[in-house]
């Protein structure tokens, strides 16, 4: 005959409880933050707003094979402009013969757009006489441009280049609560031109009009474009 032992079951001890308790903790913690981190990302991707791509502005490049060209046999030049620009040359073979103490007989071209006009002048001096005003800071000249305030005037030296073998400065006058230009012209240092000799002054650039600024890069590659005929 058998017998059966019956053991009596032994319960759990504080620290197995404690271990027990510990691990459904963790458990319970980890799907918490895994179930939160979840529905976070998820909205995170409904409130995220893909951004507009921007397109870079740039400026449209200047197709100079369109350009025409204005060549002067008398003084011995030539320029190139836009072919909707209006060029005009009515004063363009004038000889300025220094003998009048009156203005003027100056070669001028002009090239205009309606809103701006660069102007070319040759030998705009008479001798010991300027033919335009001396200081156009005043904001009052030339009559053509725009006459702000004469106490809100400024005027730069944006640079200097190479134009017709002479180094020239780029000399801007503007508006200073506006930053509007009103005048640009190119000259030599203490000159109001360029190529000077023997105290005359040879050349004289300049931009007027109400819209200089919208037309500066145009404006400043008809001055580039301006060679002398060898």
């Amino acid at each position: 005959m058998s017998m059966m032992i019956f053991q009596k079951n032994r319960g759990f001890t504080t620290v197995e409880f404690a271990a027990i308790g510990f691990a459904i903790l963790t458990f319970v913690a980890a799907v918490f933050f895994i179930t939160r981190d979840a529905l976070n990302i998820e909205n995170e991707d409904d409130d995220m707003v893909s951004p507009t791509p921007t397109m870079a502005v740039s400026p449209t490049p200047i197709n100079l094979q369109t350009w025409k060209t204005y060549r002067n046999n008398v003084h011995g030049y030539s320029v190139q402009y836009p072919p909707e620009w209006e060029l005009n040359i009515d004063q363009a073979n004038n000889v300025e013969d220094y003998q009048s103490e009156s203005c003027c007989n100056t070669a001028k071209v002009t090239i205009s757009n309606g809103g701006a006009m660069w102007v070319f002048y040759v030998s705009p001096l008479l001798t010991g006489y300027n033919a335009y005003v001396d200081d156009p800071s005043i904001c009052s000249w030339p009559e053509s441009s725009p006459a702000p305030d004469s106490n809100v005037c400024g005027s730069s030296i944006d640079g200097q280049q190479n134009i017709l073998g002479f180094t020239v400065q780029k000399r801007r006058y503007y508006v200073t609560n506006t930053d509007e230009t009103y005048y640009v012209e190119y000259v030599e240092p203490n000159s109001p031109g360029f190529g000077t000799v023997n105290n005359m002054t040879q050349y004289q650039i300049t931009y007027i009009g109400t819209n200089i600024d919208a037309n500066l890069t145009i404006l400043d590659q008809i001055t580039r474009s301006l060679k002398l005929m060898r």
